[in-house]
This record gives C-alpha cells, structure tokens and sequence, in this order.
C-alpha cells in the first residue's frame, strides 16, 4: 500500500529468516514482508521498501550479528538508518 505520508520500517532479525513491517508516520501499518537472510532476500527487501514510497527511517533489531549484513545494506539508501 502507497502512502503520501513518510514511512518507517522495523525489521525483526533473526538467523534464518527477517521480518520487516512498514508503518507511515500516522501509525498506519502499510504492509509485512518475511525474507531469507541470502543476497535475495535482502534486494527483495529493498525492492520492497522502494515500492512503498519516502522510506525515512529504517530500524533494524539488533540481535547480535543478525542485523548486521542488512543495516550495512541500508545505510546511505534512506534517511535514517539505525539499529534499535
């Protein structure tokens, strides 16, 4: 779901698997998406964030090294990115 209103996502990090879910600033939950932690499942996460417009922060669970290979990815791709 588009919105004109600016974007977070959370993502919950895991070994195997992460789980992204983008809000807008209104509190609006938009949409969820599960990916592999592979080089494919972080570009369909991009693609995914991409599509749902101005992404302004991106807040990565930082659950030992789990979170790393993702939030190195983001970093420079969207306003804030950060660990939490």
């Amino acid at each position: 779901m588009k919105t004109e209103h600016p974007i977070i996502v959370g993502i919950d990090t895991n070994k195997a698997s992460h789980v992204a879910v983008a809000i807008d600033t209104q509190g609006t939950r938009l949409a969820a998406l599960s990916i592999l932690t592979n080089p494919k499942g972080y570009l369909e996460l991009e693609r995914w964030s991409l599509s749902l417009g101005q992404v302004v922060v991106f807040g990565i669970e930082r659950t030992g090294s789990y979170g790393q290979t993702v939030w190195k990815l983001s970093i420079g791709r969207f306003l804030l990115s950060c660990l939490i």
